[in-house]
């Protein structure tokens, strides 16, 4: 069996909503709707697996992120994102020169279309609005790029054994990683003093955000800006009472308000949208923001 549970809020939400405020059961509920199987052949299709190299277990709380990944390859699934479902395999090497300084081939990139362009973008507007969107409370508001739009996820394991952020630009992908080496369920990111600050209980968006933020910041120092380019205007539109849940709990129905979206991709763009080339220890699949799930008996 498994227990899950959210940090903070209750309610009924949206999928908007559910991930800019990492709504842990929100996504069980899915998961009972499409199942494993699927959803982690995608994730590993994007270059997903364990930090062992195998493949990922199909457990209740894989879409919580139980898994022990790399932050090269959440970096890299958020970078195929970036690149509208283009998956890259990635590489270290940008150049070779002999002795002689001359430029020796570099193998070409090795590429494939994993996920359609439209399902990419949809993750993409989503994730956008974690960081720069209108809901208030928003996970990754404080990751917010001066110049440029952003998109990322924070990411909280149970007991802040491990926190994450991981997000893109249309240029630059990156993940962030914080835990004790030693072990994070044995040395939870609890009760800390680091750099002078103490720290009740770290989360994503404590110091992994914080961190990812300077780092894009310093990466993209002197580029010009660019934007998203998403194969449907994908937008979030003020809605009143809507909810993706298929049945409400007496009581508990959502009071129609302006604060609530829903993701709106009926304009359909006027030019075509570029390609953004994308770029690329243990971490949750899915980054989430609360204390996540119990670990399946």
């Amino acid at each position: 069996p498994i227990t899950v549970r959210n940090s903070t809020g209750q309610g009924t939400f949206d999928m908007a909503r559910a991930t800019a405020y990492s709504i842990n059961t929100y996504f069980m509920a899915i998961e009972e709707r499409t199942g494993l199987c699927r959803p982690a052949e995608i994730a590993e299709s994007m270059g997903v697996f364990l930090g062992s190299g195998g493949p990922l277990l199909r457990v209740p709380s894989f879409t919580l992120g139980s898994m022990e990944v790399t932050p090269l390859a959440m970096a890299n699934a958020y970078a195929t994102f970036a690149a509208h479902g283009l998956y890259c395999k990635p590489r270290s090497i940008l150049e070779i020169r002999d002795r002689e300084n001359r430029s020796l081939d570099v193998p070409d990139e090795d590429c494939t279309q994993v996920i359609s362009q439209d399902v990419a973008d949809g993750v993409t507007a989503l994730l956008t609005g974690v960081i720069d969107g209108p809901i208030t409370g928003r996970t990754g508001a404080a990751m917010s790029l001066a110049d440029r739009p952003a998109a990322g996820k924070t990411g909280t394991t149970n007991e802040s054994a491990a926190v994450w952020f991981a997000g893109f630009t249309p240029d630059i992908a990156a993940a962030a990683w914080v835990g004790d080496p030693r072990g994070g369920f044995a040395h939870p990111m609890k009760n800390l003093t680091i750099n002078g600050k103490y720290y009740k209980q770290v989360f994503g968006s404590t110091l992994p955000g914080p961190i990812w933020q300077r780092s894009m910041t310093a990466a993209l120092e002197g580029t010009d800006p660019t934007t998203f380019t998403l194969s449907n205007e994908w937008n979030l539109r003020p809605a009143r009472g809507v909810t993706s849940m298929s049945s409400l709990v007496p009581g508990l129905e959502p009071v129609p308000n302006e604060d609530e979206f829903i993701f709106d991709n009926s304009v359909k763009p006027t030019a075509s949208p570029t390609v953004a080339p994308p770029t690329g220890d243990t971490a949750p699949t899915v980054p989430d923001e609360a204390p996540a799930a119990t670990t399946p008996e």
